[in-house]
């Protein structure tokens, strides 16, 4: 973590390391809360802290906070450890609940009601014996972007609500349609104190699925008893657009366009899109080397070739790796001539997040065979701040291709002279486009 830059320049750290015969830094944090926990439970007190805790080793009887994703809270169950689930999806209140262009500006990230709602703090993969140590979940409210305790309130109504339900219900009594009508009853109560609170995530979400090996669109609301219209050839929807009520084929390359309405009122301050990509790899499918990190799967296998690109204000279709490389082989649906291949990727220097040092592109008819690899080199220097993306591609001569092989080099670490310098760096890809 970033704060093993400053023990390593500290003496004194240093000397109580040389003093316990402590190998490294981690081994020096462990110690410390080593220590602390023996001096709260000679106080009668308990040790809670973030998953960082892991790191050198726990406390006898300390309690986790999962926040980096849920990993670390199955670690420390699986330690014997109690655990307190609070991932940051979606349980940061601080990220957006809305359309980001609409909403107050938060810290990032997308966590709407909805979403909040269907959250199961128990991982479906811990073993049953383990369960138990799960005390529950925690919603976090950082407030680096809120200006007031009125800012405050907005963000956590009616996120808060939806949490508790989770956490105070069984999975079997919980019902979103039922919590949809009864919420908005507390909006009434809300309203008449003068709380502030969002009135709901009125952005239509707009989800891509594979049906029969053909792409198409399902269009989804948080709000109860609306209706959505939307548009597909560039003009902006509204009351008399088309109503939606079926996946939506996605023959060509198109931009999605869709609002809410109620009582024949449009909600949707503004139209939610989202444009997609027609390719020859839509619906590939996708065998890793490595395992994408498990806080940034977006949507699983299918992300890279789902036929929507990256969103530099909330990236919720990008998919991240951490101090690992993108290795990864699609296999198309069946041969296909193909002439050119390409790949994004994110760059957010504050963000810790960086563009592959080198890309490179193979092909194969049978997955045996494959072509002499084609080299992408990067020209952006790690340390160029901002916030932006960069695509890789390469043409080829065209040729009859069933299997493509992708290989995006990580930086590995955080460059000299970085907040994180010399941390594991994270690298974060979106679609891969065949032509």
């Amino acid at each position: 973590m970033w704060y093993v830059i400053f023990w390593k320049a500290c003496s004194a750290c240093q000397l109580r390391m040389k003093n316990n015969k402590l190998q490294n830094e981690e081994e020096l944090q462990s110690w410390f809360i080593k220590q602390i926990g023996n001096f709260l439970k000679a106080k009668n007190k308990q040790m809670v802290g973030w998953d960082e805790i892991l790191e050198g080793g726990l406390a006898p009887n300390a309690v986790v906070m999962s926040w980096r994703g849920e990993q670390g809270g199955i670690e420390a169950a699986r330690m014997g450890h109690q655990v307190i689930m609070t991932p940051g999806v979606p349980c940061y209140f601080d990220h957006y609940q809305g359309d980001p262009e609409s909403e107050p500006k938060a810290f990032g990230g997308f966590n709407p009601l909805k979403k909040v709602y269907y959250y199961e703090p128990v991982p479906a993969d811990l073993e049953d014996s383990l369960k138990h140590l799960v005390l529950g979940a925690q919603g976090n409210v950082w407030t680096e972007y809120m200006t007031g305790f009125n800012q405050v309130e907005y963000m956590i109504l009616p996120r808060m609500p939806a949490m508790a339900e989770v956490l105070w219900s069984e999975p079997s009594q919980r019902n979103w349609e039922d919590f949809s009508k009864r919420v908005e009853a507390h909006m009434l109560n809300w309203e008449r104190q003068g709380y502030q609170y969002s009135k709901g995530n009125t952005k239509v979400s707009i989800s891509p699925i594979m049906v029969n090996n053909q792409l198409k669109v399902s269009l989804g609301s948080d709000i109860y008893g609306a209706e959505i219209r939307y548009t597909t050839n560039g003009v902006k929807p509204g009351l008399q657009s088309k109503l939606y009520s079926d996946s939506i084929l996605v023959d060509t390359s198109m931009l999605v366009q869709a609002i809410l309405v109620r009582n024949n009122q449009v909600l949707s301050l503004l139209p939610s899109q989202q444009e997609f990509v027609k390719h020859k790899a839509i619906g590939a499918k996708i065998k890793y080397a490595q395992a994408p990190s498990n806080s940034f799967q977006a949507e699983g296998e299918s992300t890279l070739v789902n036929g929507i690109k990256g969103n530099l204000a909330t990236r919720p279709n990008w998919i991240g790796f951490l101090g690992k490389d993108l290795n990864f082989t699609a296999e198309l649906s069946d041969l296909k001539a193909v002439s050119s291949i390409g790949i994004s990727f994110l760059h957010f220097y504050r963000a810790w997040v960086f563009a592959p040092t080198t890309e490179s592109f193979s092909v194969s008819r049978d997955g045996i065979s494959w072509s002499e690899p084609t080299i992408v080199n990067n020209d952006l220097a790690p340390n160029t701040n901002g916030l932006f993306s960069k695509t890789f591609s390469c043409a080829i001569k065209e040729q009859d291709v069933k299997f493509i092989k992708v290989i995006a080099k990580n930086v590995g670490v955080c460059p000299q002279g970085h907040a994180g310098e010399g941390e594991k760096a994270w690298l974060f890809a979106d679609e891969l486009v065949v032509e």
